[in-house]
């Protein structure tokens, strides 16, 4: 029972967070890429340096049933990877912050 338990735990947690799919007449308050990602480097600046956030530029944003996903550009040769945000789109919350490997 507890390894059911923590495999669902892991798997809620790695999964792509859902938000809402905003309907006709909504009020979207991340209509934008540029808004999911002015989003995202505010809620970044708490849980990364600055510097590593401007590092990563440009960021895009991609829109996937009601939340955008927001990640960096690494620099040609460079490995590792980049902050990412995924925020809901009609509401402007962040549901996920990660950094990729």
């Amino acid at each position: 029972m507890q390894t059911i338990l923590v495999a669902l735990l892991l798997a809620a947690q790695t999964s792509t967070p859902k938000c809402e799919i905003p309907r006709a007449g909504d009020v979207i308050v991340a209509s934008s890429q540029q808004e999911a990602i002015s989003i995202a480097k505010i809620a970044w600046v708490k849980q990364f340096n600055a510097q590593s956030i401007k590092r990563h530029e440009p960021y895009q944003a991609t829109l996937k049933a009601g939340t955008w996903h927001v990640f960096g550009t690494l620099p040609k040769g460079w490995r590792g990877g980049t902050a990412e945000a995924f925020i809901c789109q009609k509401t402007g919350k962040i549901v996920k912050i990660q950094h990729s490997q």
